[in-house]
């Protein structure tokens, strides 16, 4: 902190002779140091000023005795001082001069805000100085240029600015000019000068010794000195630097320059001693501290002291309290540390037996500036704050636990019942604009702004409380009142955009956006927008100033783009993370072998700077002693506290791997979100405990940390796991579902609160409780159904089921909300229906998507032609805001430069990742068709995916070498890019053709096959189970290549290795049998056969092995659980069957097996194009017998004739229909929401880094993609609750940064609290994508299911004959 001078020497300043002020002065950031034989010597160590006001002397005096100084000194408590208030007290008769702190002085001074100071305690401090009258006219006599006017030095022409000629006391122009050319010479510029100016000893003292000092401190830099010296005592502390240096650089410290000038900075010259001369005492036994700990005590107002208090009182804090060393040193590591232990001591046995506080909760509110007095003041005002207004003790401690916590607590007393009752405000309101440093002043503010702010520039009051809820909230309020209608009329802002300024960058950066948001959009090409959202930080200020300064550079020099820096200035700290991308982008990039786009993405969050440094420093670490790939170390990095996240990897992921049995890729996953280094700490303690005492897997341990809040998560769910299975009936699988997820703890905490009343109450079933809370957000979204279901049901005429499939995304309380405001106005204005509403908002983003749906409907209809539907389509996927948009925006470009169609557009915007799908369109459409001869056609299929950008930029990429170097023709490269996840399927094939033609004999065909339906993994998981399969299981190549050319092929695969010899041994089946199950139905057809042969289930126990294989074949997982379930009209269609068919065939029997071998046979064929001709041979059917065995299982002769089988689930669902047990599947963008559960493994982290490919993510992570001739393990019947919670990790998370909230069946999305800006799927999204069952991938079958027929009688006869005699079906044929 600036220490506070009067620019008017006190009599007793002027006493002192020469140099006396470096050693006599009061110093702010340690405590004061009388001269040796002064008559302040035995007393207290004077500190800085408080806030609390002190009583007026009896009379003004002149002067006082010796003892009655010393009496009102032992009145005065040194501990009541608090250098906040002296920041902002102007020097006595004199201009106020705004102080230039260092970074973290600004920023602690600029959080306390502090009352005006009462004159009586100047008065009082001032005049209660010792007698020194009598020495004054020797100094007078010595000095007489001092008081002589034209003895002072105009310092102009020494090049000073007459701006910093003013910031020069005219006593001291003539020392300034005495050692300027010293100073200069030494490299300091006149605003380094104008500085040291503050502390004139200080002048003579770094112009004599600076070579020294740089001896000394060789990495010391000019500010490092400047920040020292401007110090009161600031030459003394130098000095002590050039003594004591040395030995602090040696053992047992071995302190760096940085902490060596941090100590001298805020502890002073004491400081600097105290730790000299304890330094074997504090690093040794029994206190044990670190050098960081010391430097961390000492560095404070004072940190003598505290260092004293700590060696005295932390062997008892800790055997006497039970407090661990690292919380004694952070209640001392403050100013005032040494009365805050002193306190703690005394009332920690108080706060926690009378008041029923825990320890943590008492060292939070000591672990600050003032923590003695906030301590006390919690004694005294807890039991009125909680019995007589109602709060709670969680809430009173959240309002002492900052600086000033007194004063804040005593201002809520005061001002909760005004607030509350006169403005309306909630008393959770009130505590969260209390909750900060300068509490006090913040609710005042509010007390007197509130009416103003919204009467007068329309705010709500809950923008009034987001504004005061932050430090420095009192300027912040005065500032929107003053700049509000400037911003907006002069500058074009939006209100809500200024209040977004205010609430987290603050005065300093409103101020800023108004100097510089001209210069930054005319000069820099930025949009408003653009510097909002750089603003809108802590250090928005300094952010804003180093755009403008660095953006030129890092664009022409370093090659970023305006929308990069941006993205690197929009967090705290993005001023420190721009310069050091300036000062690292080369190094990183050549030296390690970094790109760009990975730089950038490491500096785009909280503490980028120290991520930046830490990568240059344990890349090579990382990558050659423990095996990480830079992809890996950079994904650990690009995140908030990445330096904390590499370092922790650096020291666990040894022991995590060889004591715990983690594989590197599930150390990198955890470590891979914020926190990263407090998960990765939890799961070495708690995963022992999770496995063997709670039954989990370490896969699931490894899922519920990998996310933000891993480690309060995992500590959740080994305290609640217990209550929800045994008293709630939730299953393990689901527990871990809710809390793999950010936020998992506050949603398992909300489950075990809401699961009851939401049951009773709403009659909700527990897994759509589940289903609700097993995404982003999931706690408020819990909370709002609770709230809004009856009125969406009863007044908005919704089902339960639709406000649980909106409900059951990320930012499902935002949408909720929205559908309540906009379902009238959709649908009554624009002619939605409810259906279309709901399919809109469940998704994430739903809030915003619905919001652009009424704005731009209108337009998009009559000015470009769409009809609703389409617009419906287009906004019913994540990042539909962003979609809709751009189709306004690029829909005429398209058509008329490109020559799309509408219907084209349409296809690719109606997509995750519509946006960008099109972007990429209007670049690549000319090149994809004149440089590598696509057409139109085959560009807008690959570009109609999600993903559909990076597929278009590697089929450009990789087009010529798959062809000329792998033998591949553009149709089939086509073909592979052309479903999600075919950016990885196509990196994939050029990696594994050669192996997997060369070693396992497999043809280009076969590749291509399972690349166009399987994906990556599929492609790796033939390549390590072809061999398995074959020679241990007895399956041929074209079997495999046959289980693995499905949506799923991989999954589908692993489980015929493991269930194969069980079906075969203990149950009877062929292997060929085996085989037409898993490639028709996949992983979970097989599981489910598994299930009902151990198991039986009663409806389906009168069926024969052959009838299960043939009811597996035919639809699959949702074809056995239909009929268990029982299917609607069934007993009627057999009545109407029994009547009109008369003696039953008795071969019908016999076709099951063979319509299992039909399909085994086209599922197998390495050439489907042929298969249908060779299985009229190979089965002696005519051409019209198998197309007629083809209907019977819901393939039409076009497809049978091409070889392309639909999946099992389209096929059953055009079964179902053609029978009449379903009704014609709706339209998915005009009656309900698309299957929740089928999208369940995509969309999870599309939310963050959303218009970039993130560097993160480049590595080998895609899943079996969902492909052409993909399979839906759904129920027909829609998503059930069971399915949306099945744990699927082992089956899916085969790479390493796959988000692991897909690992959960649920309904798809992940964007928290409502993204802004939801939209591009990066490479690691669309590698987990191809995991899933998606239903849409039959969307090439779906005009021919809308078109299938219906069953005539006796193909009825036949479907009944298959179905069971007895039971669900409620009759016999």
């Amino acid at each position: 902190m600036d220490p506070i001078r009067s620019r008017t020497p006190s009599p007793a300043r002027e006493l002192l002779p020469g140099p006396q002020p470096d050693r006599v002065q009061p110093t702010a950031d340690r405590g004061g140091a009388p001269p040796a034989g002064g008559p302040l010597d035995g007393l207290p160590a004077r500190r800085t000023m408080s806030r609390t006001r002190l009583p007026s002397p009896p009379a003004p005096s002149p002067a006082f005795s010796a003892g009655s100084f010393s009496d009102l000194l032992r009145q005065f408590d040194p501990s009541l001082l608090d250098t906040s208030l002296l920041d902002s007290m102007p020097a006595v008769g004199t201009p106020h001069t705004a102080a230039a702190p260092a970074e973290c002085d600004e920023v602690q001074s600029g959080l306390r805000a502090a009352d005006d100071p009462p004159p009586t305690v100047r008065v009082a401090v001032t005049a209660a100085r010792p007698p020194r009258a009598k020495p004054a006219p020797r100094r007078r006599a010595a000095q007489p240029s001092d008081a002589s006017p034209a003895a002072q030095v105009d310092l102009r022409t020494l090049g000073y600015s007459q701006q910093q000629q003013e910031k020069i006391k005219p006593k001291v122009g003539s020392t300034v000019a005495q050692h300027h050319e010293a100073l200069v010479g030494h490299g300091f510029t006149h605003a380094h000068i104008v500085a040291l100016s503050r502390h004139p000893a200080a002048l003579g003292t770094v112009a004599v010794k600076y070579q020294d000092m740089i001896a000394a401190l060789p990495e010391a830099t000019h500010e490092d000195i400047v920040g020292v010296g401007k110090q009161w005592s600031g030459a003394r502390a130098l000095e002590a630097l050039l003594t004591v240096a040395g030995e602090l650089r040696g053992p047992p410290l071995q302190l760096d320059t940085g902490q060596l000038v941090k100590i001298a900075k805020r502890g002073g010259v004491t400081a600097v001693e105290a730790v000299h001369a304890s330094r074997n005492a504090l690093t040794g036994a029994p206190l044990n501290l670190t050098p960081a700990q010391v430097v961390a005590i000492a560095s404070n107002n004072g940190g003598k002291q505290a260092l004293e208090t700590v060696q005295r009182l932390l062997p008892v804090l800790c055997q006497a309290h039970g407090l661990t060393p690292a919380q004694v040193v952070a209640i001392a590591s403050h100013d005032g540390g040494k009365q805050a232990l002193e306190t703690m001591q005394r009332l920690l046995p108080v706060l926690c037996q009378a008041h029923g506080l825990p320890p943590d909760q008492v060292v939070a509110i000591a672990s600050n500036i003032g923590g003695k007095q906030a301590l006390e003041t919690v004694q005294r005002l807890l039991p009125v704050l909680c019995q007589a207004h109602g709060l709670t003790p969680d809430q009173v401690v959240a309002i002492a636990s900052h600086g000033g916590g007194k004063q804040a607590l005593e201002t809520v007393q005061r001002l909760l019942p005004v607030l509350c009752q006169a403005h309306g405000l909630t008393p959770d309101q009130v505590v969260a604009i209390a909750s900060h440093d300068g509490g006090k002043q913040a609710l005042e503010t509010v007390q007197r702004l509130l009416p103003v702010l919204c009467q007068a520039h329309g705010l709500t009051p809950d923008q009034v409380v987001a504004i005061a809820s932050n430090g420095g909230g009192k300027q912040a309020l005065e500032t929107v009142q003053r700049l509000l209608p400037v911003l907006c009329q002069a500058h074009g802002l939006t209100p809500d955009q200024v209040v977004a300024i205010a609430s987290n960058g603050g005065k300093q950066a409103l101020e800023t956006v108004q100097r510089l948001l001209p210069v930054l959009c005319q000069a820099h090409g930025l949009t408003p927008d653009q510097v909002v959202a750089i603003a809108s930080h802590d250090g928005g200020k300094q952010a804003l100033e180093t755009v403008q300064r660095l953006l030129p550079v890092l664009c022409q020099t370093h090659g970023l783009t305006p929308a990069q820096v941006v993205a690197i200035a929009s967090h705290d700290g993005g001023k420190q993370a721009l310069e050091t991308v300036q000062q690292l982008l080369p190094v990183l990039c050549q030296a390690h072998g970094l790109t760009p786009d990975q730089v950038v993405a490491i500096a785009s969050n909280i503490g980028g700077k120290q991520a930046l440094a830490t990568v240059q420093r344990l890349l090579p670490v990382l990558c050659q002693a423990h095996g990480l790939t830079p992809d890996q170390v950079v994904a650990i990095a690009s995140n908030g506290g990445g330096k904390q996240a590499l370092e922790t990897v650096q020291r666990l992921l040894p022991v995590l791997c060889q004591a715990h049995g983690l594989t590197p890729d599930q150390v990198v996953a955890i470590a891979s979100n914020g926190g990263g280094k407090q998960a990765l700490e939890t799961v070495q303690r708690l995963l022992p405990v999770l496995c063997q005492a709670h039954g989990l897997t370490q896969v699931q341990v490894v899922a519920i940390a990998s996310n933000i809040g891993g480690k309060q998560a995992l500590e959740t769910v080994q305290r609640l796991l217990p209550v929800l299975c045994q008293a709630h009936g939730l299953t393990p699988a689901q527990v871990v579902a809710i809390a793999s997820h950010d936020g998992g703890k506050q949603a398992l905490e909300t489950v075990q609160r809401l699961l009851p009343v939401l049951c009773q109450a709403h009659g909700l079933t527990p897994d759509q409780v589940v289903a609700i809370a097993s995404n982003g957000g999931g706690k408020q979204a819990l909370e709002t159904v609770q709230r809004l279901l009856p009125v969406l049901c009863q007044a908005h005429g919704l089902t339960q089921e639709q406000v649980v499939a909106i409900a059951s995304n990320n930012g499902g309380k935002q949408a909720l909300e929205t559908v309540q405001r906009l379902l009238p106005v959709l649908c009554q204005a624009h002619g939605l229906t409810p259906d279309q509403v709901v399919a809109i908002a469940s998704n994430g983003g739903g809030k915003q998507a619905l919001e652009t749906v009424q704005r731009l409907l209108p337009v998009l209809c009559q000015a470009h032609g769409l009809t609703p539907a389409q617009v419906v389509a287009i906004a019913s996927n994540i990042g539909g805001k962003q979609a809709l948009e751009t189709v306004q925006r690029l829909l005429p470009v398209l058509c008329q430069d490109h020559g799309l169609t509408l219907a084209q557009v349409v296809a690719i915007a109606s997509n995750i990742g519509g946006k960008q799908a099109l972007e990429t369109v209007q670049r690549l459409l000319p090149v994809l068709c004149q440089a590598h001869g696509l057409t139109q056609d085959q560009v807008v299929a690959i570009a109609s995916n999600i993903g559909g950008k990076q597929a278009l930029e590697t089929v450009q990429r990789l087009l010529p070498v798959l062809c000329q170097d792998h033998g591949l023709t553009p149709d089939q490269v086509v073909a592979i890019a052309s479903n999600i996840g075919g950016k990885q399927a196509l990196e994939t094939v050029q990696r594994l053709l050669p192996v997997l033609c060369q070693d396992h004999g497999l043809t280009l065909d076969q590749v291509v096959a399972i690349a166009s339906n399987g994906g990556k993994q599929a492609l790796e998981t033939v390549q390590r189970l072809l061999p398995v399969l074959c020679q241990d299981h007895g399956l041929t190549p074209d079997q495999v290549v046959a289980i693995a050319s499905n949506s799923g092929g991989k999954q589908a695969l692993e489980t015929v290795q493991r269930l194969l010899p069980v079906l075969c041994q203990d149950h009877g089946l062929t292997p060929n049998q085996v085989v037409a199950i898993a490639s028709n139905g996949g992983k979970q057809a097989l599981e489910s056969i598994v299930a009902q042969l151990s198991r039986p289930d009663p409806a389906l126990a009168a069926l024969t092995n052959d009838h299960l294989v043939a009811l597996a074949c035919l639809g699959g997982r949702p074809a056995m659980d239909a009929v268990k379930k029982g299917l609607p009209h069934a007993p009627e269609l057999i009545r109407r069957v029994n009547r009109r068919i008369g003696e039953r065939t008795s071969h019908r029997v016999a076709d099951y097996a063979q319509v299992v071998r039909v399909l085994e046979f086209f599922q197998c064929h390495s050439h489907p194009a042929y298969a249908f001709d060779e299985a009229m041979t190979q089965f002696g059917m005519s051409r019209n017998g198998l197309v007629q065995l083809f209907r019977r299982v819901g393939v039409t002769e076009l497809e049978a004739r091409g070889g392309t089988l639909p999946p099992a689930s389209q096929r059953w669902d055009r079964i179902l229909q053609a029978s009449g047990m379903k009704r014609a599947k709706p339209s998915p963008t005009s009656a309900q929401t698309p299957d929740q559960a089928s999208l369940h493994a995509f969309a999870d982290s599309l939310e963050r880094d959303l218009d970039a490919p993130s560097p993160m993510h480049e590595g080998d992570q895609t899943g079996a993609s969902s492909r052409k001739r993909s399979r839906s393990d759904r129920a027909v019947t829609g998503p059930s609750a069971q399915h949306s919670f099945e744990v699927r990790v082992p089956e899916q998370r085969d790479a390493l940064h796959l988000p692991l909230s897909w690992r959960v069946k649920r309904p798809r999305t992940r964007i928290g609290g409502g993204l802004p800006d939801p939209g591009t799927p990066i490479a690691a999204d669309l590698a987990a994508s191809s995991t899933v069952m998606w239903e849409q991938d039959a969307a090439p079958f779906a005009g021919a299911a809308d078109d299938f027929p219906a069953f005539n009688e006796e193909e009825l006869a036949w479907l009944m004959e298959l179905l069971p005699q007895s039971g669900s079906v409620g009759g016999t044929i």
